[in-house]
């Protein structure tokens, strides 16, 4: 597991990973990246929260510790995702997605959203300087998606809806014999 936790907190792409685990497994893996890299921010988001735009919101606000409704103003999550994570002095971010199946399932904001996440994904890496005073250096922000086994030929296709092309499948079973 040493592996995929560096992995998750360097600048090296892909930035978006589709698990292929039990949930219990994701929390393993969660668990154990806050553990050993308390630097970096980790999110753990319940895709069975996230189904419709406004349990987005909630689940959200909720993880990224703010109180904000994002679908009523797109740019108001963007801006979360990028400005108000940078105050916080921490060396790199990692969204993990449980049961990512069901995020946004009933939203017509799927794409809108993934497309969001996907443009901060890139921002983050890239290194923002929108303020020549407090320029942020490139930080790696990695997103992984939980799937249960069975079902990655449609989350590929659901990920590929939402725009995210550059991705890496891993299989617990790799994972959990790098330890």
């Amino acid at each position: 597991m040493v592996k995929i936790i560096e992995q998750l907190t360097t600048l090296k792409k892909p930035y978006f990973h589709l698990l292929v685990c039990n949930e219990s497994q994701l929390e393993q893996l969660y668990n154990k990246v806050k553990k050993e890299k308390p630097q970096t921010r980790s999110f753990y988001v319940e895709g069975l929260q996230c189904k419709t735009d406004e349990g987005f919101d909630e689940e959200f606000s909720t993880q990224l510790d703010l109180d904000i409704t994002f679908f009523t103003n797109l740019a108001a999550f963007d801006e979360v995702i990028n400005e108000e994570l940078e105050w916080k002095g921490w060396n790199g971010f990692i969204l993990f997605i449980a049961h990512f199946w069901e995020f946004l399932q009933y939203s017509k904001g799927y794409q809108s959203m993934m497309e969001v996440i996907k443009d901060a994904v890139e921002e983050w890496a890239a290194g923002r300087n929108y303020n020549p005073n407090y320029p942020t250096p490139p930080m790696p922000f990695h997103v992984v998606l939980h799937c249960e086994p069975g079902d990655e030929e449609e989350l590929i296709k659901k990920m590929k809806d939402g725009g995210v092309e550059e991705y890496e499948v891993l299989n617990w079973e790799d994972i959990a014999q790098e330890s």
